[in-house]
């Protein structure tokens, strides 16, 4: 680098350096939460094998293709 001539990482850091002091707000209220009062409730979706997956995003694709051929055509 020439002299005199500043990198852009400390052009940053002394524009970081120079913000004032972050003051964070006051907290409104309290959440609380006791896994024993209420269990969870999850349930995990089935994953589509990948046949289905691939046969879904094809017809996925074919029906983007016909929408703007049908736009294209008129």
């Amino acid at each position: 680098m020439e002299a005199g001539s500043l990198s852009k990482a400390g052009v940053l850091i002394a524009r970081g350096e120079a913000q004032p002091e972050t003051v964070p707000n006051e907290p409104v209220g309290i959440v609380s939460y006791d896994p024993t009062k209420r269990p969870a409730r999850l349930v995990m979706p089935k994953r589509p094998s990948s046949s289905e997956e691939r046969r879904r995003e094809q017809d996925e694709r074919i029906a983007a293709q016909m929408d703007l051929a049908k736009r294209i055509v008129g």
